[in-house]
């Protein structure tokens, strides 16, 4: 049997989701990486998401958890 083919985007719901993140986590995840300002914070409920881009910030989530220096959660 094939395996389903990968979604084609993702929601901000479905991203934090297939990360393991609540939505506030996964706010803070693209906060601290990847948006420059909280207006574009705003937006990212209406933003969809590739499956490289959820890679990416897999990727990122993972080094963030695995941090030695991490004192606070991702939110």
């Amino acid at each position: 049997m094939a395996a389903n083919p990968p979604k084609p985007y993702y929601s901000e719901s479905e991203a934090a989701r297939a990360l393991g993140l609540s939505v506030e986590e996964f706010r803070g995840l693209l906060k601290r990486h990847i948006i420059d300002s909280d207006a574009d914070l705003s937006n990212s409920s209406r933003t969809t998401f590739h499956a490289s881009d959820v890679l990416l910030l897999r990727l990122l989530a993972t080094r963030v958890l695995n941090s030695p220096s991490r004192v606070t959660p991702i939110v």
